[in-house]
């Protein structure tokens, strides 16, 4: 996984974060993108550029973009534990 994040003053106080997450191929990470996409449409934008899972979100304080990205690795982790399990099943 890869990312980075700006602090960068609008105005006010933002934080942006973009993390692009690297899949074996550019397949898998349509799938787990759009896996994604029905939790995280408000907070996170996601999209696919060639096997990387691009994620942004921003928020206005520290504490609300970790509550964000904690919420958003959640629902990482369960999608790529059912494809895990997708796979496994189609081995046998």
């Amino acid at each position: 996984m890869h990312g980075h994040a700006h602090i960068f003053l609008r105005g006010i106080f933002m934080i942006k974060c973009t993390l692009m997450l690297e899949y074996m191929n550019e397949e898998e990470a349509e799938r787990i993108e759009k896996s994604l996409k029905p939790d995280n449409e408000s907070f996170v934008r996601t999209h696919v550029k060639e096997n990387f899972v691009v994620a942004e979100a921003e928020a206005d304080s520290i504490s609300s973009m970790i509550h964000t990205l904690d919420d958003f690795l959640a629902c990482l982790s369960v999608a790529e534990r059912i494809g895990e399990t997708v796979r496994g099943n189609a081995k046998r």
